[in-house]
């Protein structure tokens, strides 16, 4: 009896394994039945080149990295200048000890601008303390003037021309996640003089008025010490507050006219408001410099407002003078995953005294602008503004 009952549980194991494998067969093959009528993804022409954009992340490879780390450059000059093209090589961006840059560009109205960088080690590399070694040589042949002061007529509107060359060093620490410190010094060798175009700082003004146009090329030695402190979050994009401080100095070793010292106060606020693809960034910034006894700021060294990077509604370096205070408002939102939009409101003047450091005075301006993000981190940008003088269109091009 009890072999039979051993045969009866094992022809019952066999009949219950034997269903099992009969219902994971029928399951298969309805999984590859599924398989076979699925229909292929359907994808419009405009998403494949799309697609086929992320993956060959073209823009990065030739306005970033460049091929074999030469790259073509637009932009990258001031205002004015015209359509600016050059050529650069780059080396060092892929988490290597030395990141090596040099740069030329040229513009249709005939400005000329050569620069080089050293870093090492790289930012990329890990190390908290990194040094940095620049040089430029730039020829500026027609820059904007309107005058001094924060009531200067735009009815003054002429040029002049900088030259100037430049060798600094510096070493930057981080002093753990928050807080970044630095230091820098160098020569700064400047001259302004009259322009070819027309109308000329001499047709409108007194050149003998104006601080640094007259008279010989300047020398400076140029040193000085910032502090940052990064309370910015993980997120993409980043929440939070940054702040820095700079104080430089600018010691006159030609004529002994043109002695000063700048304090810049930077402060960025930037707030989500609800999911990260919406939030505002704030902006309070304030510059302040200090002569020293019967010396001046020379025009070329003054602060300014006005422009893409300013107060959009206004001319580059609309207004000028020895001190400045400038505030801004963006909202700004992804509207798509390459396109981020933004409305804003920009304010600001500039000042010669201390006590004119309050919200009176202010020149405003307010627009809207957008982003577009290519895969490989290049990013082309407008901004539409509008102010009392009318209504401004800035265009900017460059690695994000």
């Amino acid at each position: 009896m009890k072999v039979k009952g051993l045969t009866v549980l094992l022809l019952l194991a066999a009949a219950s394994l034997s269903s099992a494998q009969s219902r994971q067969d029928l399951l298969m093959e309805q999984k590859r039945e599924k398989a076979e009528r699925l229909v292929e993804e359907s994808v419009s022409r405009s998403e494949k080149r799309i697609r086929a954009l992320e993956k060959s992340r073209f823009p990065k490879n030739i306005f970033v990295k460049g091929f074999h780390g030469v790259r073509p450059l637009i932009g990258g000059m001031p205002s004015g200048s015209g359509a600016v093209a050059g050529i650069g090589y780059v080396r060092g961006l892929d988490y290597e000890l030395v990141n090596v840059e040099a740069n030329a560009r040229y513009s249709t109205r005939d400005f000329t601008q050569l620069d080089a960088a050293v870093e090492l080690p790289t930012a990329r590399y890990g190390s908290p303390v990194r040094a940095r070694f620049e040089t430029e040589y730039h020829d500026y042949t027609s820059l904007r003037f309107f005058g001094l002061g924060n009531d200067s007529s735009v009815a003054n509107k002429s040029f002049y021309r900088e030259i100037a060359s430049s060798f600094s060093g510096g070493l930057v620490a981080d002093l753990g996640r928050r807080f970044r410190m630095g230091v820098d010094g160098g020569w700064l060798r400047l001259d302004a003089g009259e322009s070819d175009r027309s109308p000329t700082l001499s047709d409108r003004l007194d050149p003998s008025r104006i601080p640094g146009l007259v008279g010989e090329r300047t020398d400076f030695a140029v040193y000085g010490g910032n502090v940052t402190i990064d309370l910015l979050d993980d997120e993409i994009p980043a929440a939070g507050l940054s702040v820095r401080f700079d104080a430089k100095r600018y010691d006159d070793r030609a004529d002994n006219l043109y002695g000063f010292t700048r304090y810049v106060a930077d402060v960025k606020a930037y707030i989500p408001l609800g999911y990260r693809n919406r939030y505002l960034a704030l902006r309070l910034r304030t510059s302040q410099a200090l002569t020293d006894s019967g010396q001046r700021v020379p025009l070329y060294l003054m602060e300014t407002v006005g422009g893409a990077r300013t107060i959009r509604g206004f001319s580059e370096e609309r207004f000028r003078d020895t001190r400045n205070l400038l505030m801004s408002a963006e909202y700004r939102w992804e509207a798509w995953t390459h396109l981020d939009l933004a409305i804003f409101i920009d304010a600001g003047k500039v000042f010669s005294r201390a006590d004119e450091f309050n919200f009176s005075g202010l020149h405003t301006g307010y627009g809207f602008g957008a982003r577009f993000h290519t895969p490989g981190g290049f990013v082309l940008r407008f901004d539409l503004a509008r102010s009392p003088e009318g209504t401004k269109l800035h265009i900017g091009a460059g690695p994000s």
